[in-house]
């Protein structure tokens, strides 16, 4: 069961997943499918592609987040709600039990469903996939990972102790290489996300309340945290989020999209706007990394994806490059490298 929850989706369950969602009006347009392979054979896994025509400007995809935070108790949760219905469905009339023995089929068929949303996703175990900081020898390597993968255990024991009934019911959600690829997917896939504040509501409500000693109660609570917020009260939360489908955008350097925040986005969802025009059947791309930096930045940068970026910029920046370093090793007397 363990070593189900790390594996990729059939490409049935991938191709079914993503139809669905992008077969809704906020996504209409898209497709998601194979990227293909890059100028040196290499696979770039899924891609995010356009089936009709953008311009610059136009909204191209606005998407709710699958969740912001707690994979794991939200993957419960939902694996609950499978179970439930999987009893209603034997006409069990949806009762079981919080502590039925972990590894019961009923209880892995439902937590095997839940995951689907994540087992579409791209994801790598967060201390294998963390790129080496410069400040650290290569050679304390080792040293290194086994301490991120220490700081990735305690968490996780917290996080079971915190839930014991989930734990029990659902071990597999709770082991370490699992919890590892969880981080690894939101430090690979994740993206700002901002939300309204729910504070201005909140001393709205205080004031509307009809006078009388509730509200001078509540007023005298409120009062001193509205003067101290100031005009500040009604700045939106932000956080960052799991997109599903924003999560198949591949990179690029010259990207063809953008993430962008427009004053009204406070809801949660990403919005990608067109940077230029995008031609019906075009892969959708954005930059991961800031794109106004050189190539030697941007490539450390990305690192931590484990691609060597290879797309037109950085093609043309690279030849530039070795011909600058070939001008200059003619120029001092010495042959080209």
């Amino acid at each position: 069961m363990y070593d189900s929850l790390l594996v990729d989706s059939s490409k049935e369950e991938f191709e079914e997943y993503f139809h669905q969602l992008t077969s809704t009006g906020e996504c209409f347009g898209l497709r998601v499918a194979d990227a293909g392979v890059d100028d040196r054979g290499c696979e770039r896994g899924k891609g995010l592609f356009a089936t009709r025509d953008f311009n610059p400007g136009d909204v191209v995809l606005i998407e709710p987040p699958l969740v912001a935070a707690q994979v794991v108790a939200s993957t419960a949760l939902l694996a609950d709600k499978e179970r439930v219905a999987v009893e209603d469905e034997g006409g069990s009339g949806g009762q079981w039990w919080w502590w039925e023995l972990p590894g019961d089929p009923k209880s892995d068929a439902a937590l095997l469903k839940a995951w689907t949303r994540y087992r579409v996703g791209w994801k790598r175990i967060w201390w294998e996939c963390v790129a080496l900081p410069d400040d650290v020898d290569p050679e304390d390597e080792p040293v290194f990972r086994g301490q991120m993968q220490s700081l990735a255990q305690r968490s996780l024991e917290l996080l079971s102790a915190a839930l014991p009934q989930c734990a029990e019911r659902y071990p597999a959600l709770f082991s370490l290489d699992v919890y590892g690829s969880i981080i690894g997917l939101f430090e690979l896939n994740n993206l700002a996300l901002v939300v309204a504040s729910p504070v201005e509501d909140y001393f709205i409500h205080i004031s509307d309340l009809p006078s009388g000693p509730d509200k001078d109660a509540a007023d005298a609570v409120t009062q001193p945290l509205l003067d101290a917020l100031d005009t500040d009260y009604d700045i939106p939360c932000e956080g960052t989020g799991y997109y599903a489908i924003q999560a198949c955008v591949n990179h690029s350097c010259g990207p063809n999209t953008h993430a962008f925040k427009r004053d009204q986005d406070v809801d949660g969802r990403a919005v990608l706007l067109a940077k230029t025009a995008i031609a019906a059947g075009e892969e959708i791309t954005i930059s991961y990394v800031n794109e106004e930096e050189g190539l030697k930045a941007r490539r450390a940068a990305l690192a931590d994806y484990g691609f060597l970026c290879r797309c037109e910029r950085c093609i043309s920046d690279d030849l530039k490059r070795k011909a600058k370093q070939a001008k200059l090793k003619k120029k001092s007397g010495k042959k080209p490298a």
